[in-house]
């Protein structure tokens, strides 16, 4: 962990000079929102309400952008959404990449996809092919799937019914393709809520247990990306909610272990706080890439055009 410290600190170092002189900084790391569709309605994300009319970047798009001469340093490429297998055409963007990467980003090393896992038949048969053509040219394909608690809980949260089933479903098909396919490293994303602040530990423990690294960051209330300010009073911590996610690792920590860890950044508050007083919403304005080149991410949350 310590090694992971000091480079996150080497980056900010280096990158703070780049800031002082004027220059500008290699893009090492992108993530692409290729679609706002979801079939989840989740209690800490209204992005489902964007209109249906409001479409999808389209395929070639996305295939002018992987060209861009601007990627040639690209070490990680990260894929979300919505929910990114709901696009009829991924597997014709996945294939774009692998034919774009040599050529246009051929640093790359890791490819990563967030997920809500539910699309089971979908994703494997996305995975499948895709695991073993990265694993020849040294890649690694990063699985992040959503899990907010462990049983029906998860369900609640993200208010699609059966959803813990058909994750545990993908899952166990996802276990059996990395028993073959070493470059496939799978993880959980646990967005922390109310709801499930008292679940971290279950959910550390069911990580642990299958080999899966976690990524456990506070909810982000935001009028654009996630549409969900309306329901900051519904996703507010209490004191009580803070001293619990706030805690000493080492002891009841929720997360331990090799590649296990969380981003707690309570960065922000959405109105100035007063002395004293308790954030009445967290941004989470970093998350630890669970890669083997580590770096920071820094999320940016742009207005969507219909709402300019």
């Amino acid at each position: 962990m310590a090694r992971y410290i000091a480079k996150l600190i080497g980056n900010g170092i280096h990158h703070r000079r780049l800031r002082l002189s004027g220059k500008a900084c290699r893009l090492e790391s992108l993530s692409l929102e290729i679609t706002h569709r979801c079939i989840c309605r989740c209690s800490m994300c209204n992005i489902w309400q964007i209109p249906p009319e409001v479409p999808d970047l389209d395929l070639s798009v996305w295939q002018e952008l992987l060209c861009s001469p601007e990627l040639h340093h690209l070490r990680e490429l990260d894929l979300t959404g919505g929910e990114p297998f709901l696009r009829h055409d991924a597997g014709k963007l996945l294939q774009a990449i692998c034919e774009a990467q040599p050529a246009h980003f051929p640093r790359l090393r890791t490819l990563a996809i967030t997920t809500n896992g539910i699309l089971t038949d979908r994703i494997l048969g996305h995975v499948r092919p895709l695991v073993a053509h990265l694993q020849k040219r040294g890649i690694d394909l990063v699985l992040s799937c959503g899990v907010d608690a462990v049983g029906n809980l998860h369900d609640r949260i993200r208010n699609y019914p059966g959803a813990w089933d058909k994750l545990q479903e993908t899952f166990a098909g996802l276990y059996r393709i990395r028993e073959s396919h070493p470059n496939l490293i799978l993880g959980i994303k646990t967005t922390i809520i109310p709801l499930n602040i008292r679940e971290l530990i279950p959910i550390a423990a069911y990580a642990r247990s299958n080999n899966l690294f976690t990524i456990i960051s506070p909810r982000i209330v935001t009028p654009n990306r996630f549409r969900n300010s309306n329901n900051e009073e519904s996703l507010r911590f209490t004191t009580e909610d803070l001293q619990e996610m706030i805690h000493d690792p080492s002891s009841r920590g929720p997360v331990t272990g090799r590649r296990s860890w969380a981003i707690f950044a309570p960065a922000r508050s959405a109105s100035p706080a007063q002395p004293g007083s308790t954030p009445s919403s967290f941004d989470t304005t970093a998350r630890f890439s669970p890669v083997r080149s580590c770096r920071l991410h820094w999320e940016t949350f742009r207005t969507p055009p219909w709402e300019n």
